[in-house]
Parts: C-alpha cells; structure tokens; sequence
C-alpha cells in the first residue's frame, strides 16, 4: 500500500499527541542525548568512550560537590565555566551544601539543571584524600570483561566465492577473512586511583589466528594508570590520549566544536587520558606521567607506535621503506593490499607540558617533537602545496585561561617549527541570570602542521581557516530555552574539491521546551552555505559556487507510565547550489523505549521512515546500542529502518545486551558497492554482547 507524505505527517503526530506522567531522569538518556547533539553536527566518525566512560563513573562513583575539584567538575560535560564558579563562590561563601536540592539557589542553577545532574554528584563532608595500599587494589577493585560479535546477514561481494583462476589475477577481488567482527575488553579500576585494561578487536574481513593475524586480534591495546601516587598526579603506561590547551598544539581523542551546546566552546584540558577504544591511529603508546608541585603541573610523554601507509618508494634493497604518499587511518586489514600497508612507518613523539594553575588563572606550554619513519610526500595537486613533507615537525604551543567575575577569556597560540603559525582565542560573557554570550575566533595559516590538533574548527584539519563564531543561550520565560549561533569563516587557500579560495557559513537557533519531569521537545533550524567546484561538461577551468544546506527538526520526548517512554522525531532537509540544483530529504522516527523497575530487562526499539533525493540531503540520527558502541548511521535514499536492542541483567552481575537492526531500500535492487555490495534490498545487522562483572 503506498503512504503518502501526508498521511505519514498525520501518523506521526497522532502517534506524538502526549501523555503525562513523572518519572526520574534517566542516566543512560542524559549521557546519548549529549553524545546524539555532538554527532548531529559532524560527519567525522568519532570516538566517544572516553565521554560516556567518564558519566557511567561518576554516575557509580559520585562526585561529592562539597570537595569536587574544578577538574571533576569540567569532566562532567553538563556544567559550563560560570556554573562551576558559581558553585564554588557559593561553597566558600555559605559553607558546604546539607542537601542536593540546596544547589537549586545557587546563581546560573534552576531545577531542570540539578535534576540533570544529580546522578553524577553527592552531598557529604568533605574528606581527606586517602593514601594508596597496594591491599586496597585487591580488595576493593572491580573488574569487568566484555565480549561482543556482530555480523551483516546479507552476503556482501567481498565475502562471496569466486573463481580461483580470477582470484589469482586480482588478489584484492575478495576479503581474506570471515565476515564476522569480535571485540574483547577488560577493564579495572579502584576507584579513581587506579585504572587498567586491555581491548582487542577483529574488523569484518580481517583474518583471525592465520595469514597475516596468527597471534588472533588485529589490534589490541592495553593501558595502566595510577592517579595520586605523592608528586605523582597521574603515571600511565601503554596506551593514552594526551589533551592541553584549546587542543591547538597537542590534543587527541573526542572534541566538541559547534553544537546545540553554544556555551560549550571552550575545551576543558583533562592531560593524560587513558586509552581503551578501537581508533587504530589517533593515540599515543608509550608512557606518560604528570608531577605536582603545588600550583605547576609538569608532563612529559613519550610514544611510539607503527602506523598505515601508501608505500611510494623503497630502497635498492627494498628492505627499507624511504617515501610514503598517504598515512591510512581507515584500521582496516581486509585485502592484500591494506596488509601491505599496516605498520609500514615509525612515529616517534615525545614532549612535555608545563601548566600552572591558580584560582582566578591558568597558564601553559606545550612542546611536541614528530618523527616519522619515512619521508611523507604527497601527490603534486595544487591544494596539496602547503600540506607537510619530510620526516620531523615541530611545535611549540602557549595556552592560557583567565576568569574575571562575568567573563572568562581562553586561548592558545601554536608554532610549527620554520612552517606557520596557528592561534585561537575566545570569551564567554555571563550577560545575567538569563543571557550567555560565547565568542571564539581562530586563525590557522596553511602552512601550520600538528598531527594531533583538534582545535575549534570547520575543517578537519587545523589549518588553512580563518573564522569567527558568536553564540548565545537565553533563558527568556520559565521552561523555555533559546540557543543560537553564527560562525562565519574562510579558507585562504585551495581545499580538496574547492580550486580557490573560498568560505562558508553557519547559522543555527534551538528551543527547547520543557513542561516538566516527564517531557521535553525541541524546535531547531541550520543553515549551512559552503563552496565547491563546479562540475562542467566538457571539462573547463572549475570555480567554486555557493551550496546551501538546511535542516529544520522537531523533537518530541514524553513518558506515558514509569516504564514506557516515547520518543518522535520529523526532520526536513533542502540542498541547493548556485546552479539551480535542489535536492530535498525527510526522516520521521518514533521509539519506544520499555524499561519495567521489577524486573532487570529493557527494551528500545525504532520504526524510521525516511526519503532523501542524494546523498547530498542523508540525515544522521543517534541510535541506542550495546555499552561502548555507537550507532549514528546515515539515513538517505528511500526505505525504511527499524531495530531492536534488548538488555537482560543477571544478578546484577553479568548483563546480556542483543540488538537487530535492518534497512530496506524501495528504490534500490542492490546496497553499497565494491567488495561492500550486497544484491538486494535489505541490510541486516545483528550484535550480540556480555559483560560480566567480578
């Protein structure tokens, strides 16, 4: 039967017409609501384990807002630099908080705030820091194991059987192993003093305990970090993140830029992060360690590890790879020639930060030294001129943070050694109880280079942008919330399908509207206008022309009983260009989320409707997964998706997570292409995963 637009705009909001009832905050909603607004603005595949492993810890382990350091406090994510100065004026001034609800007169918080954030914060007195025992480790420790495998059902090409005759002439015509992905992790820790772990992982395709992967996984990572250990603040071997600054000089890992969080502009450096995730490239492996001298922190690190690369040249003896083209950063080993490849170079890092931090102020320095194990030079494309060559970089960072009563101003400038120069500075101004103002702006020359920047940007590199971003969050009636930003920006010189110099811009505005405990809903309108090439026929001189991307969404959370929770959402988009292209897209999703208080099982399950004209107009939606795996697919074409994710807790120790998910495209007879195409209509996906707790 074929359902108009119309009569699915008519289901949708018969099916959202509400139903009141109370009902806490939930934890797990809290923590995918964040995670869901930052993925929404990228397209970049990021990792976000070491976020959500920071809430699920202080939603075990509370954080005692009576002591909480401002560090606590900023790895929250849910409290923005005036709230936790707020709260620490008040502290000093009134004495320690008697209860959770006190925190409600405190300046910038209101009830909506605290109810957030009281499954993450306690109330008691305020203790001394108690020293280490090695006795402790074994007696108070936990420890989890998790074990996960999933697998596409539908034969996709790069798995199915082929002629040994054409295998032999193209040995890349199929994948060397089995289609199903394995992911093992074990983590410890004692409450924050002491964390360990291991995590190894086999993609799709990889081989497992043969061929090119006899020892089993693919990649594995492993990581020991102890916390409090006298000077020693943190002393971590194996595998890490490093975070300083405003991430200009030295910062891996997860980073927020524009987000339907406008305050959330400026980075809250956490130093040495342990490292547990499956990013096969962005981490530091070595060791590193940060000592305490009352106000100054000094870190030094240093990392080695091998990395993917395009071999380009050799030598005489083709023992020794001498130039490389491309690093890959994809982690995968399927084919033969991804397997030649892996681990072609060395990377060498080491440096040091110096950080001294005082109430009012902080100060740094970073010094970061790359070494690479081949010369890395590029194809001669005329984008590529500016982009860096050779075997060792240099940089030298200078970051710094000030607090004034209203306004708290932020920065960082970075130096490549003998290349360019990159600086980003911003302010957050407290205009009143009900108006906040964030401004940042960035300059990054084209001949900047530093591997493990992730600084406030439109590009994914640090490089090659001038911009200036203005945000504000206004509180203007009970209820009601109104966040809005513009970034304007420009890239100097040629970018990757952009022959000229060229610029862009963002226009976004959010309100959100909340009736009470058991609903909430939101209205938003983007705007994002870019420049590309133009395609001519017959092929010409190309200049950049104008494309305009609109968003407009409406969401809409309620509760209809203690354990039934609604979520619906309808999303619009337009694509056009400057030519007179239009394109146009559409996605309508109801979920229903079950969660009984009497017996230890949940459910989420979603019904998405959805049409784009390209993949132009795709839209992303954040999807419930298994503990420490994220669902953000893109939904474009015509079809309809749906899944299924069921979580059985057994004694409160172990819990057994099982999710399907399938896609059915209308218009398509066949998913995907190359070794990922599967003949067909559907793609199904099935996952299975336990952790069991000791």
């Amino acid at each position: 039967m074929r359902i108009t637009r119309v009569s699915i705009l008519i289901i949708f909001f018969i099916l959202t017409h509400p139903v009141y009832s109370q009902h806490p905050v939930q934890v797990q909603e809290i923590i995918e609501n964040f995670i869901e607004e930052i993925a929404n603005t990228t397209d970049r595949d990021l990792d976000y384990s070491v976020f959500f492993e920071d809430l699920l810890f202080f939603y075990h382990n509370p954080i005692n807002i009576n002591q909480a350091s401002t560090e606590e406090l900023e790895k929250l994510q849910l409290l923005n630099d005036f709230q936790i100065k707020s709260l620490q004026s008040y502290i000093e001034k009134t004495g320690p908080f008697l209860s959770i609800y006190e925190i409600q007169s405190v300046y910038g918080f209101d009830k909506d705030l605290v109810q957030k954030i009281s499954p993450f914060i306690k109330v008691a007195e305020p203790k001394q820091i108690a020293l280490f025992e090695l006795k402790d480790a074994i007696k108070y420790g936990r420890h989890q194991l998790f074990i996960r495998g999933q697998q596409i059902l539908e034969e996709q090409k790069g798995f199915s059987e082929i002629e040994d005759s054409l295998y032999r002439e193209n040995p890349n015509a199929r994948y060397l192993g089995s289609p199903l992905k394995l992911y093992t992790r074990y983590k410890y820790n004692l409450g924050n003093k002491i964390y360990a772990g291991f995590t190894t992982e086999k993609d799709a395709g990889e081989e497992f305990f043969k061929g090119s992967n006899k020892q089993g996984f693919d990649f594995s990572s492993a990581h020991l970090q102890i916390n409090r250990l006298g000077k020693i603040k943190t002393l971590l071997i194996g595998d890490y993140h490093l975070r300083f600054g405003q991430g200009l000089t030295l910062w891996s890992g997860l980073s927020f830029d524009k987000s339907p969080y406008v305050l959330n502009i400026k980075k809250n450096a956490q130093g040495i992060v342990k490292y547990s995730s499956t990013d096969e490239n962005h981490f530091f492996k070595g060791i590193a360690t940060t000592v305490s001298f009352n106000n100054l922190d000094i870190t030094t690190f240093l990392s080695r590890k091998m990395l993917d690369a395009n071999i380009s040249q050799s030598d005489t003896s083709g023992s020794q790879i001498v130039i490389v083209e491309n690093l890959q950063n994809s982690g995968l080993h399927t084919i033969p020639g991804q397997v030649e490849d892996k681990d072609a170079i060395s990377e060498t890092i080491f440096g040091t930060h110096l950080s001294y931090n005082h109430r009012k102020f902080r100060v740094g320095g970073t010094f970061v030294q790359s070494i690479f194990g081949a010369e890395l030079i590029k194809k001669s494309q005329p984008y590529h001129q500016f982009d860096f060559t050779g075997k060792e970089n240099t940089n030298f960072g200078l970051d710094y943070q000030f607090g004034l009563k209203n306004v708290i101003l932020f920065g960082e400038s970075s130096y490549t050694l003998h290349k360019g120069l990159a600086l980003v500075n911003g302010a957050l101004f407290n205009l009143s109880s009900r108006v906040t103002l964030s401004v940042i702006y960035r300059d990054y020359q084209k001949n900047y280079h530093a591997f493990y920047s992730n600084a406030f940007s439109e590009n994914t590199e640090n490089r090659n942008e001038r911009g200036l971003y203005l945000g504000t969050e206004v509180l203007p009636v009970k209820n009601l919330k109104v966040s809005a930003y513009a970034d304007v920006y420009s890239f100097p010189w040629l970018k990757y399908r952009v022959n000229a110099p060229s610029y862009g811009q963002d226009y976004f505005v959010q309100a959100d509207f909340f009736p009470g405990d058991k609903m909430s809903m939101y209205l938003r309108f983007k705007h994002k206008t870019k420049q590309i090439n133009i395609n001519q026929d017959p092929p010409s001189i190309d200049h950049p022309e104008n494309t305009h991307h609109q968003i407009f969404r409406y969401h809409l959370s309620y509760r209809i009983s203690e354990s039934v929770q609604f979520r619906n959402r309808i999303e619009l988009v337009r694509f056009t260009k400057d030519s007179n292209t239009k394109e146009t897209g559409y996605l309508l999703y109801q979920d229903i989320l079950y969660s009984p208080s009497n017996f230890p099982l949940s459910l989420s399950f979603r019904y998405a409707i959805f049409d784009t004209d390209t993949y132009n107009t795709r839209i992303y939606a954040y999807e419930n997964d298994v503990l420490y795996s994220f669902s953000i697919p893109a939904y474009y074409s015509k079809g309809i998706r749906t899944y299924c994710l069921v979580k059985y807790t057994y004694r409160e120790k172990n819990d057994l997570w099982l999710r399907y998910a399938q896609t059915y495209y209308a218009n398509k007879t066949s998913i995907g292409s190359g070794l990922n195409e599967i003949n067909g209509q559907t793609k199904s996906e099935i996952k299975v995963q336990v952790r069991i707790k000791f």
